[in-house]
């Protein structure tokens, strides 16, 4: 395990909120659709930005892993704000981490997903009423 694990766990949860953004865009139209466009260009920039850590540090990327499934059972937008949940979930988790850059990661990723969370949420008229964004325990 390497000392930036929390890093490569949250670098996963990017590579597959922007595939299943990519997936489900077509499926929703107006405020929806902005939402989703907002929050992927927000997922690709965090990618970005998670690059020049890696390379910073002169730690190798992950590259993504090869397969996702999308359980395309609820409507679109109830499905990315779950797989949003996950991502900050699993930032949330690295907030703690002894290693200072990867602390600091985490912390501005959660935020990032935590803004995600409201805006996908208010595009579907949902409660954006969440103080612990990524918490699993209430």
């Amino acid at each position: 395990m390497t000392d930036h694990h929390h890093l490569d766990r949250g670098l996963q949860a990017e590579y597959a909120a922007i595939y299943a953004a990519e997936t489900l865009l077509p499926e929703v139209s107006g405020a929806e659709r902005s939402a989703v466009e907002q929050t992927l260009a927000a997922h690709r920039e965090l990618r970005l930005a998670l690059f020049d850590v890696y390379d910073q540090e002169d730690w190798s990327i992950p590259k993504a892993e090869p397969a996702y499934e999308i359980d395309d059972s609820e409507d679109t937008t109830t499905i990315l704000v779950e797989i949003e949940q996950r991502v900050a979930t699993t930032w949330r988790a690295g907030c703690a981490s002894g290693n200072d850059t990867e602390r600091k990661q985490c912390v501005a990723a959660l935020e990032t997903a935590a803004i995600n969370l409201v805006r996908l949420k208010a595009s579907q008229g949902s409660s954006i009423i969440n103080p612990w964004p990524g918490r699993t325990d209430g």
